[in-house]
């Protein structure tokens, strides 16, 4: 079913949809996730329309592409994937349009020695890279050379406003350290849904443990809750933490369990992982994720 799928929206992507308003937008660039799409934003002048196909809240674990999704695939010139296998399909058919359009994948600089491997994924790679700010800021450095290329007209405006996020990145980077510092060494062990915060927690000297894995459609049993409920009565956690893109349900398993052992263990918050929250939120820009979550995190952990 899932190869018909992906037939019929290649055909709708070549072939389908040619009226006289599907023109080629080519003072716009798309993006994939929310996260993603926040990032350009500061790095081109507002002239250059930036356009999202994941909105705030959208988990891209289990996004599926709709026919509108291949359409503006379609009419895209200039595209910026998120990488490391986490577009999915998705990333495959724009990977494959490569000789006819612009595309770039943020990842594409990183090092051997930045990625985190993993065997949930595809591709043996950790995706979730903008959990480190300072990953962030390399890939913004080398990606503002390809925005620069696709559009030299916007030269100086890109240019100006890629060197400034780059600063702001940086004191983000060095006020989430400064908070997340309050947090006592022994207590620095984050307990969530699924494991999106490896690269924060390796950037932060955290410890990361989750009921799903890499992945939010990863499947997770008894024995799964089981051994997470030991590891946080016998580390003493005192908080775990669910997720903007996933339900609270399972978390929640875990603490009545642990209430059941004698141990209390309090929700600690919300986190936002994989993507942006809502507009009326703190965390509707990436600044604002990271350091909401940073918050959340020490405010949790620290008492």
């Amino acid at each position: 079913m899932k190869k018909i799928f992906l037939l019929l929206a290649l055909i709708a992507l070549f072939f389908g949809c040619k009226n006289e308003q599907a023109q080629t937008k080519s003072n716009s660039i798309l993006t994939t996730t929310s996260i993603l799409g926040d990032i350009i934003r500061n790095m081109v002048p507002e002239e250059i329309e930036v356009i999202n196909l994941m909105g705030p809240g959208t988990d891209p674990h289990l996004y599926k592409a709709s026919p509108s999704d291949y359409v503006h695939i379609r009419e895209a010139q200039f595209i910026v994937l998120s990488g490391l296998h986490l577009e999915g399909k998705m990333a495959e058919v724009i990977l494959g349009l490569d000789g006819e359009k612009k595309v770039k994948e943020l990842t594409s600089s990183m090092t051997t020695e930045q990625i985190i491997n993993s065997d949930g994924f595809a591709d043996g790679h950790d995706p979730h890279v903008w959990m480190d700010v300072e990953i962030v800021r390399w890939c913004v450095l080398k990606l503002k050379t390809d925005l620069i290329k696709w559009f030299p007209e916007h030269r100086k405006a890109i240019n100006e406003r890629s060197e400034a996020y780059i600063l702001k990145l940086g004191r983000l980077n060095r006020e989430v350290l400064s908070i997340l510092n309050e947090v006592p060494a022994e207590r620095r062990i984050i307990v969530t849904s699924h494991d999106a915060l490896n690269y924060f927690a390796r950037a932060y000297q955290y410890e990361v443990r989750s009921l799903q894995g890499f992945s939010t459609a990863a499947e997770f049993g008894l024995k799964d809750v089981t051994a997470l409920v030991d590891f946080i009565i016998d580390r003493k956690v005192p908080a775990i933490f669910v997720e903007n893109i996933v339900s609270d349900q399972a978390l929640k398993a875990v603490q009545a369990a642990c209430q059941e052992r004698g141990f209390e263990v309090a929700l600690g918050g919300s986190l936002f992982t994989d993507a942006l929250g809502n507009e009326n939120t703190k965390a509707n820009t990436y600044e604002g994720m990271i350091r909401a979550n940073a918050i959340t995190i020490s405010h949790a952990l620290k008492n």
